[in-house]
């Protein structure tokens, strides 16, 4: 199988939050390496831009009560507050210079546990870890089989040029556009048979986030602004 990696740009939630279980002290904010340190350092190759909730009361409140239940709290409220549908929690559990760190991940409608062991490393070291993997976690989500070979037929309303010039711009700078053809020009429609090297629900996604309107109830779907 051939795959085509799309690199993505992506921005995300990500909440750090300090165990210490020697002094039995919960912190997420200014005492909390992870929080300070998180964003300081970037590589011009990150695809993954983290976004840090702010200092705020009922924030730290909504988390210390679903502490224990970490791994079934769907972090809803703060999502809704930050206008975030993905989101890293990071638990980082410390005791006597080592740290295990609970990662709770959700990207693309997907959702992950990952656990981490980190014995006598710094902060940095495992700061830096902890990047590369969350930026591999997202590289692999956005691995595309380009094997695949699907024919799709669509329509858009002919006396629309600026509609069909713009959608004809967008698959000439699609990667996953094989090739793609006008079959038939009427009044009223152009129609086209593309080749796609993905699923269909890729090529829905692909082409909504560049504010196409698809209506799928038809063996020809049909493309509106």
């Amino acid at each position: 199988m051939l795959y085509l990696l799309l690199l993505k740009k992506k921005n995300i939630l990500f909440i750090p939050i300090l165990l210490d279980l020697d002094r039995n002290e919960f912190v997420i904010y200014d005492k909390n390496f992870f929080y300070t340190n998180w964003n300081l350092k970037k590589k011009k190759s990150d695809l993954l831009t983290y976004m840090l909730p702010e200092e705020d009361i009922d924030d730290l409140n909504l988390i210390k009560k679903n502490i224990d239940n970490i791994e079934n709290y769907d972090f809803k409220d703060l999502l809704v507050k930050y206008g975030q549908q993905d989101f890293i929690i990071s638990i980082f559990f410390y005791s006597k210079n080592n740290f295990s760190v609970l990662s709770k991940i959700k990207l693309n409608n997907k959702i992950s546990i990952i656990k981490s062991e980190y014995i006598k490393k710094n902060s940095n070291n495992i700061m830096s870890e902890l990047k590369t993997l969350f930026e591999n976690k997202w590289k692999k989500l956005n691995q595309i089989n380009t094997s695949i070979r699907l024919s799709l037929d669509l329509s858009l309303n002919s006396k629309n040029i600026k509609l069909i010039q713009r959608f004809e711009n967008e698959l000439n700078n699609s990667d996953l556009i094989y090739n793609f053809n006008i079959e038939k020009i009427t009044s009223d429609k152009t129609t086209y048979n593309i080749i796609y090297n993905s699923t269909p629900d890729n090529f829905i996604n692909e082409f909504s986030s560049k504010e196409f309107q698809i209506n799928i109830s038809k063996n020809i779907w049909e493309i509106y602004e």
